[in-house]
């Protein structure tokens, strides 16, 4: 069983999940992939 802080801290991680990502923060994830030779087929 985890202590008080512990639960607290794992609480407020998961709560962290409910609020989308604003757009103005883009994607690095697609951007990498995008620019990436090896993940797009050799290109």
């Amino acid at each position: 069983m985890l202590g008080a802080q512990a639960s607290a801290a794992y609480t407020r991680y998961m709560k962290s999940f409910d609020t989308a990502i604003p757009e103005h923060f883009g994607s690095s994830i697609g951007d990498a992939y995008k620019s990436s030779p090896d993940m797009n087929g050799g290109n």
